[in-house]
């Protein structure tokens, strides 16, 4: 429990819990209270379960998704005009490789997006400093 008083960070997350506390809970009894925070911890759980499985998921669509179609639409046109089709293959390639790598551009891009939306997201939940202490090591959860 040291460990996190001593980090800002963990301190602007325990000032964001005691609010919480504070402008929900005030006379209100311990069982509730209990009962509550429970409830938020598991919600928080779920949207941290969800943000992986959605961010895997948008990963694999963009990676299977479009990076092919181009290659075969140049292989297509090129033997269309008489190209050989050898020649048009590495046309292809050439152009799956481009594709490949718009198409890595755009999944780094959308990972840094989820990722951040996830960063926010923990950074604004009063039950993140909880969390975080459950995972200290010698920390009693119960």
């Amino acid at each position: 429990m040291f460990e996190l008083r001593k980090d800002e960070d963990s301190i602007r997350k325990l000032k964001n819990l005691k609010r919480y506390l504070y402008k929900n809970f005030e006379g209100k009894p311990q069982s509730y209270i209990r009962d509550t925070l429970l409830e938020d911890i598991e919600k928080y759980n779920d949207v941290i379960k969800s943000w992986k499985l959605k961010t895997k998921e948008a990963t694999l669509e963009c990676i299977f998704s479009s990076s092919t179609a181009p290659a075969i639409t140049t292989v297509a046109i090129a033997v269309a005009f008489g190209v050989p089709p050898i020649t048009a293959g590495a046309a292809a390639v050439a152009a799956g490789m481009a594709n490949a790598l718009i198409d890595l551009g755009r999944v780094t891009l959308g990972i840094s997006q989820k990722k951040w939306e996830l960063l926010k997201f923990q950074n604004e939940s009063p039950v993140t400093y909880l969390i975080e202490a459950t995972k200290l090591p010698g920390a009693k959860t119960k």
